[in-house]
């Protein structure tokens, strides 16, 4: 199956702008992808999507694990609940509490990377 077909039901078709004052100033035609309008903020639904719905059922019944510091993280931990399946995201110790995708958003485990004094390991 095409990749573009798999992912479809699960992404938000974004939309493509142009600005005629850049277009004049660079002197050629640009066109900006709005990814940022995505579920989950960024182009990274689109892949973590198309790797989840790969899996074969028995593959998936097993969930996923990534390690990643923000959106990756989080469109991995969407795509998985989308297909019902666990997933367990690891991010590192420095990574700033308000960067954390909450766990009500993702519904993933999220787990610190390391010793992590002062935080609170969530596996």
């Amino acid at each position: 199956m095409d990749a573009a077909v798999r992912i479809a039901p699960h992404v938000h078709r974004t939309p493509l702008h142009r600005s005629s004052a850049l277009d004049a100033r660079a002197g050629f035609n640009l066109f900006f992808k709005c990814e940022s309008f995505q579920r989950t903020g960024s182009f990274k639904i689109r892949g973590a999507a198309n790797a989840i719905f790969s899996l074969s059922d028995d593959d998936a019944a097993r969930g996923v694990v990534t390690q990643s510091s923000g959106n990756h993280g989080m469109a991995v931990a969407l795509a998985a609940r989308l297909r019902g399946i666990d997933a367990h995201v690891v991010v590192p110790c420095v990574l700033v509490d308000s960067l954390l995708p909450s766990p009500q958003h993702t519904l993933a485990v999220q787990t610190y990377a390391g010793p992590c004094p002062g935080r609170t390991h969530r596996l």
